[in-house]
Formats: structure tokens, sequence, C-alpha cells
């Protein structure tokens, strides 16, 4: 008689996660070494058969208790969270699904995580270039091609507002309001934040930062050192005097009004 089980491994950066729905502890090398996949209530739904790969998913469903459910229950990770699920039938394992979780829901005293498959890496590519003024291209990305390190300038906090999302920064006195808004606030563990405004020593997060509050409030006096990168107004005359970058501008800023053959407005 076959003896069937499930193994679940849930991997965050350098976090990783391994569960079993079977009764009893599993050991299972994943190519990292021996891992013990620990028992966890955890239901899953039918691995999704579809013509477009791309849309096939998968739904996990866990106690509120389970230590994954719990560390996406406050809101958006900062890495992402990928799942791989090996069926393991005597000595012989086999990959049965992997992917990449794509949200959350609590449903009473369970959480539903929803996991899209590898496959959505393979997405049709989107909408070509657009005709327009302004830049298409997202600042420090493909196309604007700019080094980021080369714009960082290197500071530290001296103030976090009780929001959770105003920064008062040691000196930055030497740009003008505004300098970072659209930029990032980068952190000693790498991670990364959306600059939302800027204004004197103040700048304002897209989202609170728990890891630089927690490094905060363990300091007591401030003095957390950051990186913070300008942003862009994604117009030739930033492009051009912020960053020296006019030759990737990815506009088209002499685009008439007028329509020179109508009357129509461009």
């Amino acid at each position: 008689m076959f003896r069937r089980t499930e193994l679940y491994r849930f991997v965050e950066g350098s976090l990783i996660d391994t569960q079993t729905r079977g009764n009893t502890e599993v050991v299972y090398d994943a190519g990292s070494g021996d891992e013990t996949y620990t028992p966890y209530a955890i239901g899953r739904g039918q691995v999704e058969n579809k013509t477009e790969m791309v849309r096939a998913s998968l739904q996990i469903t866990m106690a509120l208790n389970n230590p994954v459910a719990l560390r996406h229950l406050s809101g958006v990770s900062d890495t992402v969270l990928t799942l791989t699920v090996f069926q393991k039938t005597d000595a012989t394992v086999a990959v049965i699904w992997k992917g990449r979780l794509a949200k959350v829901k609590l449903t009473g005293k369970q959480v539903i995580m929803v996991f899209e498959s590898i496959f959505t890496s393979l997405r049709r590519p989107g909408l070509r270039a657009r005709w327009q003024k302004n830049c298409r291209y997202a600042v420090y990305g493909p196309g604007c091609n700019l080094d980021k390190e080369t714009f960082k300038h290197s500071d530290d906090i001296t103030t976090i507002n009780a929001d959770g999302v105003t920064y008062t920064i040691g000196d930055l006195s030497a740009f003008a309001d505004g300098y970072f808004r659209g930029g990032m606030i980068r952190a000693s563990n790498n991670v990364i934040r959306f600059i939302s405004d800027h204004a004197g020593n103040v700048i304002t997060l897209g989202r609170r930062f728990e890891f630089l509050e927690s490094e905060f409030d363990d300091l007591g006096t401030g003095n957390v050192p950051v990186d913070l990168f300008p942003g862009c107004a994604k117009n030739l005359t930033v492009c051009t005097n912020t960053f020296g970058n006019e030759l990737n501008y990815g506009g088209f800023p002499w685009i008439p009004t007028k329509n020179p053959i109508g009357s129509s407005v461009v």
C-alpha cells in the first residue's frame, strides 16, 4: 500500500517555512540540505488545468495561527512569497505545483492565500511605447538606464512621526523641496519604500516602513542610517537638469498641441 503525503515549501527571501498536511514530521532534502516539514492544518484547492497556463492558480487555506498566514495578514510584504508543493509517495518525491502569492483573504477563522502559477512570468507583452510628452520610463529602470547609486544621498533619520510615514532626516538643506518626491528610501536590509513627498528635512513615505520603525525604537535616540534617491517628474527639464539623462528621455516633448493637418487638438 502506498503512503502518500504533500509537502509545502514557502520561501520569502531568506526565510523558509516547511509544512506538511500529514500527521507526522517529514524530513526531505529540497536541494539545500535536509529540511523538516512540520504538520499543519492546510487545505488546498485543485490544481487548475487551463488552456492558458498563465491563468492557473492554487488556493491554500490555513488556520489563523499558521506562521505563514500570520506574516501576511498585516499587509503587503516587502519580498515575494513563493510556494512549491511536493507530493511524496513512499520514497518518491515529485513537484506538482509552483507559484507565487497573489492575494490574501481572511474568512472567519481561516486565511485563504491565492497563489498564481510560476508561468505568470511568461505573460504576453503589454502596450508598446506611447506617443506622449512625458517620459514613459520608470526612473532608474530599463530605458531610463540611470544607476541610482550615482545619485544616492546617505543620511540619518532623526524623528519618525506618530503616523508612521512622516520622517525627519538629518540635513537635506542642499536639496530643493520636492527633490526626493517620487524617489526612494532604502534601509540597511536593502528594502526600499516610495517617497510620496519631500519638503525641507521632512519626507513622506507611500506606506509605513516597519523595519525602520523597529530600528528607530531599538536605538532610542534616532540617527538610523538610510539612503535616499531622488525622484523624477518625468519631464525633459528634470531629466536634463537633475540627471543629465536627456539622451534616454522616453517622451516626445515637441508634440504639437494642434494637429498640423486639421484643427483638432492632439
